[in-house]
């Protein structure tokens, strides 16, 4: 006699065996009919007509937007992989979709497609397309763009140095490489004052330290790795001066600013939104981060700047500008020179 319990087994297993199979084909289907929809959307890249072309891209990036995670990092994978293979208009299309994605995107893997647009990008004559590569690359998850949200909503945490690290240390040949590096020095001094708002124990000397550290490993590199046009170098001397000014080191901080007024081009400009955060110059931490008094918001000349600045360490070199008084008389006199203008 057959054993009942032996029976039911071999039924379950039977159904469990039926809905793989059912669920497999449901899915591979699936598969087949995204590829078709992605094969179609690509295809309209090369339209002859430049308003189809343009709506074909809107196509493409509301698809990928309108997938869930896992469909679009597959979709990815295929969309960044077969790119190598397409003529010029299906480059411009993708590119310029990746660039536009609300979301920063991440396919299946990841590594793996970041270098198929880096090569592009390094192998590409046409100006234009090569400039879609670099800014497609850096829409990636982990990269630039993410980085700079992270900084502009004054995140504090080792993920946001992670991804400025990121840029420039395995993307050396993009043009956003300098621009990472200069950030990762801005968001040191950034954080500082963010953690002195928030009453959060800092260390003010290792935060400008630091700072500075990469502002010079910038200057460095822009000499031997990093390819013009390049930006931030007087910015990375003239931060790098007022942050050995807080330090207290006045001569390097003069040094710094006798190198800008030797650099080419006389009319770079250097940009300033504050030259020292508010809560910096502060006596209590409480103190507003940003006030719009202190706020400049100018593109200076590099020159003028930096002439205006050493006179006046030259004039007060005995001052010791770790005292929170002296260092707010400073900010007033540059204040004052540049509110006026």
């Amino acid at each position: 006699m057959r054993n009942p319990h032996y029976t039911l087994v071999r039924f379950n297993f039977f159904w469990q065996w039926l809905i793989m199979v059912l669920v497999m084909t449901i899915s591979s289907t699936l598969v087949a009919q995204d590829a078709l929809k992605l094969n179609q959307l690509v295809q309209a890249l090369e339209s002859t007509e430049p308003m189809q072309r343009l709506q074909a891209r809107i196509d493409l990036k509301n698809y990928l937007e309108n997938s869930d995670d896992n469909q679009r990092a597959e979709l990815l994978q295929t969309l960044i992989t077969a790119l190598p293979s397409h003529n010029q208009l299906i480059k411009n299309g993708i590119c310029s979709t990746l660039d536009a994605l609300k979301l920063f995107w991440i396919a299946t893997r990841q590594d793996e497609v970041e270098q198929v647009l880096y090569t592009l990008y390094q192998q590409e004559t046409d100006e234009a397309l090569k400039a879609l590569l670099d800014r497609a690359l850096m829409r990636a998850k982990g990269l630039y763009r993410d980085a700079m949200e992270d900084f502009n909503n004054d995140k504090v945490d080792p993920s946001v140095e992670a991804k400025f690290r990121r840029v420039y240390e395995t993307y050396p040949k993009s043009t956003y490489a300098p621009k990472a590096h200069f950030f990762l020095g801005q968001y040191y001094l950034r954080s500082l004052a963010i953690l002195k708002e928030r009453n959060q124990p800092t260390q003010p000397e290792e935060y400008l330290n630091k700072a500075n550290q990469v502002f010079q490993d910038l200057l460095d590199k822009s000499k031997t790795v990093y390819e013009p046009p390049l930006e931030h170098l007087l910015d990375a001397h003239y931060f790098r001066a007022l942050n050995f000014v807080q330090l207290n080191q006045v001569n390097d901080a003069l040094k710094e600013l006798k190198d800008i007024q030797t650099q080419p081009p006389a009319d770079e400009k250097i940009y300033i939104y504050q030259f020292f955060y508010s809560n910096l110059l502060a006596d209590q931490p409480s103190h507003s981060l940003l006030l719009k008094t202190d706020i400049i918001d100018k593109f200076l000349d590099s020159t003028e700047l930096a002439r205006y600045t050493q006179q006046y360490l030259e004039t007060n070199q005995n001052k010791n500008f770790k005292e929170v008084a002296n260092l707010r008389d400073f900010s007033a006199y540059l204040q004052k020179r540049y509110k006026e203008k």
